[in-house]
């Protein structure tokens, strides 16, 4: 496990506290941890795949003259 040398004291919303207990982790910490790295490293990445992706389904809706057909729900 890696060393924790930043000690800080916060406060937050019971709203904050779900959204963090929700995470996986052993303890508070790591919850935390991975909340706040799945927001810094991990969304900008899956953002820029859905990007990507959008743009080669559009290209290929384009190259085969096939568009979705719209519910009438």
């Amino acid at each position: 496990m890696t060393q924790k040398n930043n000690i800080r004291s916060i406060r937050f919303s019971d709203k904050l506290a779900e959204l963090i207990n929700q995470q996986i982790g052993e303890n508070f910490t790591e919850r935390f941890e991975n909340l706040v790295t799945q927001c810094v490293w991990t969304l900008p990445g899956k953002k820029e795949e859905i990007r990507r992706l959008d743009k080669e389904i559009n290209k290929n809706r384009i190259n085969t003259g096939k568009w979705p057909r719209k519910s009438h729900d």
